[in-house]
């Protein structure tokens, strides 16, 4: 039996990942608005800065952004609320 050993991410990736979703998000998102800073608990959705036709476009952005498949069981709202979850959730694809 062949054992699969999983990749634990640097916190280097980490800043990488939330880096290249805070740019996604901007620039599909916010480019248009004048809207300082996204901190990384803030709750995109209550905040206005994505809604649910939106949430369809950071999707398909993060399956061809990071190489991803995002399943329908993970469509919820723990993984894509915050740019923290996001980061989270793009890891764990990742490994």
């Amino acid at each position: 039996m062949v054992e699969c050993q999983r990749r634990l991410p640097h916190e280097g990736e980490d800043r990488q990942i939330e880096s290249d979703l805070r740019n996604l998000i901007h620039r599909e998102f916010l480019q248009a608005r004048a809207v300082g800073p996204i901190d990384i608990d803030q709750d995109l959705v209550a905040s206005g800065i994505i809604d649910s036709l939106a949430f369809i476009g950071l999707v398909s952005d993060l399956e061809r952004t990071f190489g991803i498949v995002v399943g329908d069981g993970d469509l919820s709202s723990e993984n894509f609320t915050t740019l923290r979850a996001m980061t989270a959730y793009v890891q764990r694809r990742q490994v």
